[in-house]
């Protein structure tokens, strides 16, 4: 269900403009400075690090393929940039100048509306490639009966399997004005755990007494202290059992005091549909650097969308307060 004046906010954002996008993602590279130092030696660069990073940012944006990327070059950067050269700098931009820009624009909203509480969750990215792996053995009830294997192959010791990565993200919740704002994420493999990367997620970000639900993948004592320390509610659901030891019973008692709040830890889900939606939460990147970038690059081009209509929602806010003091009085 979309939060009140959604679609008003949304067209009001503009954030299918191409030139006004550009020039956001221009401001954002500015206030980070080039991902990379240009050497002095040899003859000056034909494009500078600040504009592979622009373009970088501005074609993940509207999902572009490099020639249509190429295409778009002379309108927002009164240049002409080959498709080769737009692939060079995003295979050498570093994940950690990706990390900062969503941490960049996550403060440039939360400027403008403080969110409510925090959800981490984490949902699968596919690609298109395949690596091999050992065949497990079969169990002793899964085997067929001696006479039925004369005749047959030999069982491959080796089979294909499709690569998949994960994205896990910690998303801030602004409930009145519908916004949900990505504070960190974090690329894994496909079968990494969710419960070791809420530190990572977490870091250093303090919090001011904000509840934060997350669903039982995160249950464990460190991530319930580890969320306490930081300034946060714990609202972290339980794996089935009967809770045993002082610190679990603590964590029972608060999540059962904080049930009505964990119900909308699914709010998340909004983001990585999205995702799914624009990008269909997949990747065709070959390199693992490139393919962390890429799908970090999803994520900042959602906390634009966010930061976008979040700008909207402040103007549409202040133009109505205007509108209803300056309305003009009626006289006999």
């Amino acid at each position: 269900m979309r939060s009140q004046g959604y679609w008003k906010s949304y067209h009001a954002s503009k954030a299918n403009e191409k030139r006004g996008v550009f020039r956001l993602c221009r401001r954002v590279v500015r206030k980070l400075g080039p991902p990379w130092q240009v050497s002095k030696r040899g003859r000056p660069p034909e494009h500078q690090p600040k504009e592979y990073a622009e373009i970088a940012i501005y074609r993940k944006h509207f999902h572009m393929v490099l020639r249509v990327a190429e295409g778009d070059t002379p309108l927002v950067l009164g240049k002409r940039v080959d498709h080769s050269d737009i692939w060079w700098g995003l295979q050498r931009m570093p994940v950690g100048y990706v990390d900062r820009a969503i941490e960049l624009l996550f403060e440039l909203i939360i400027e403008l509306f403080p969110p409510d509480f925090f959800i981490p969750d984490a949902s699968g990215v596919q690609t298109d490639r395949y690596r091999k792996r050992k065949r497990p053995r079969l169990r002793p009830k899964d085997k067929p009966p001696p006479n039925r294997l004369k005749g047959r192959e030999k069982r491959p010791s080796e089979e294909r399997e499709h690569i998949t990565l994960k994205l896990h993200l910690l998303v801030g919740c602004c409930r009145e004005p519908g916004l949900l704002p990505v504070l960190r994420a974090r690329i894994t493999r496909g079968y990494a755990h969710d419960s070791p990367q809420l530190k990572h997620l977490i870091g250093k970000f303090k919090g001011e007494g904000e509840p934060f639900p997350a669903d039982a993948g995160y249950d464990s004592t460190d991530n319930y202290l580890l969320v306490k320390d930081h300034g946060f509610i714990p609202v972290i659901k339980l794996r089935k059992g009967e809770p045993k030891g002082l610190i679990r019973r603590e964590m029972s008692k608060s999540f059962d005091m904080n049930r009505e709040i964990y119900r909308y830890r699914g709010l998340i889900e909004g983001v990585f549909g999205g995702t799914e939606t624009k990008y269909g939460n997949r990747t065709r990147c070959r390199l693992p650097k490139s393919r962390r970038v890429d799908c970090l690059l999803m994520v900042v081009s959602h906390n634009l969308c966010t930061y976008m209509r979040a700008v909207a929602l402040k103007e549409l806010k202040i133009y109505i307060l205007l509108g209803f003091i300056r309305q003009p009085r009626f006289t006999e």
